[in-house]
């Protein structure tokens, strides 16, 4: 009798110890945050529109330093949102709107960052939120010589 116990121990253990390792690699896909750009991937900035009265008209930024601002990114994490849509569909919400690519021969990595009221990121089906969306924001409008939001 304690010799199938121990095999239905050993059983259970072999069935438990992959379940375990999956729930893991789940746990971490979802909850760990990610840097907002993949390391060792070129990236360029294709888009920044700036919106410091939170109107429907923003602005476009015609000159900007598209290096400063990929390295700025490179610094910071986003963690999953759980969402597919964004948290405003209007600009009253946005102050800062900033469309990044990886460069052609590196893939077809596409990234919209909102920033403003609530800080979120949009790459791949899934939006993520920022955690330091204050901190990044302030610091892209010092890169860009652009005041903050009314």
């Amino acid at each position: 009798m304690a010799d199938k116990l121990k095999m239905s121990q050993k059983k259970f253990m072999l069935i438990l110890i992959p379940i375990l390792a999956i729930l893991a690699v789940l746990v971490i896909a979802l909850f760990v945050p990610r840097p907002l750009l993949k390391p060792n991937s070129d990236y360029e900035v294709l888009i920044i529109r700036y919106n410091p009265t939170y109107d429907a008209q923003p602005t476009d930024i015609p000159t900007f330093d598209s290096d400063a601002i990929v390295a700025c990114l490179r610094n910071y994490k986003a963690e999953n949102a759980f969402t597919t849509t964004p948290p405003s569909s209007s600009y009253t919400d946005i102050l800062l709107e900033i469309t990044v690519r990886q460069k052609v021969d590196q893939g077809d990595d596409w990234k919209t960052f909102w920033l403003g009221k609530t800080n979120y990121v949009y790459f791949g089906k899934f939006m993520y939120r920022i955690p330091d969306g204050d901190a990044l924001q302030n610091e892209l409008l010092q890169i860009l010589d652009l005041p903050s939001a009314d």
